[in-house]
């Protein structure tokens, strides 16, 4: 199984701790998929400095492919910076450095290396909607997360990303179920969807099928990439019991694939940060830690 993390590399630096973890949606897909046994890799623009070499070396160390990266000259490394206060986040602001590395601009070359994948995973994040169109009609699986933000659900954006899109994934916490099958609605879309909901049960919309997976239990350590794992399980999970595009899962596949899921999610938010890895902030200078 091939799976490839499309998009964005960030650091989430906790500001007030001096800890930076490296992160992104398409950066964690692309580690949990390998820690999950597939044979996983990472596209995107990665950064020339310091940040950007400690990023590459994660990914490495992950068994994460990074052999199709583009590395821009001189380019930097998008931090986004925040402090923890009560074990809560609390965003302040996002450094993109003096010249940074920026969305990919996906050449043919490049899509018809994504079309070697069972599925390509990104997302909002990628601040690339215009590239991800181009992925319409590749034979893998094409997974969109759409966040949580009233933006990325105009009709314009929407129009725009669709089209290429087999599973979109949505951030709807504090919304009950009818609410969320009333928002699919009102946004007109027609492909698989799953809605995730903090600590209530996720749904997954399939083919008129609403299939409702398990409530988060237990402490989390960090719930930075908690999204960010669920989906990558799933879609794994599904691909391994034989859901292919064009098709809708089975009712066996999808309760499997929750389960699954939930499983995993839960593991990953027993670490800090996306995946652990954390760096110390000594003097403004990232510094990995070894345990």
């Amino acid at each position: 199984m091939k799976i490839l993390g499309l998009g964005d590399n960030v650091f989430d630096v906790y500001e007030n701790m001096d800890l930076a973890y490296p992160g992104g949606n398409a950066v964690n897909v692309a580690v949990n998929a390998a820690r999950l046994g597939a044979d996983a890799a990472y596209l995107g623009n990665v950064g020339t400095d310091d940040k950007g070499e400690i990023m590459m070396g994660v990914l490495a160390r992950e068994g994460v492919d990074t052999a199709r990266c583009p590395r821009p000259v001189s380019s930097t490394t998008k931090c986004c910076i925040e402090d923890v206060i009560d074990g809560e986040r609390h965003w302040k602001r996002n450094d993109l450095g003096d010249r940074w590395a920026g969305p990919l601009e996906l050449t043919p070359e490049l899509i018809a290396y994504a079309s070697t994948f069972d599925a390509v995973l990104t997302s909002c994040n990628a601040k690339m909607p215009q590239e991800v169109a181009k992925l319409a009609g590749i034979s893998g699986i094409v997974v969109f997360d759409f966040g949580e933000k009233d933006k990325y659900r105009t009709p314009e954006y929407l129009a725009q990303v669709l089209p290429a899109v087999d599973v979109a994934q949505f951030s709807m916490s504090g919304m009950s179920r009818e609410e969320v099958l009333a928002e699919i609605d009102r946004m007109g879309i027609t492909c698989t969807v799953l809605a995730t909901r903090g600590a209530a049960s996720p749904l997954l919309c399939a083919d008129g099928t609403v299939y409702e997976g398990l409530r988060s239990e237990g402490a989390a350590s960090d719930t930075m990439g908690a999204g960010d794992a669920f989906i990558t399980a799933l879609v794994c999970d599904l691909i391994a019991a034989g859901w292919r595009k064009g098709s809708a899962p089975e009712p066996s596949m999808a309760e499997h694939a929750l389960a699954a899921a939930a499983k995993h999610a839960q593991e990953a938010c027993a670490q800090a940060g996306g995946f652990g890895h954390a760096c110390l902030i000594v003097d403004g200078v990232f510094q990995e830690r070894n345990d």
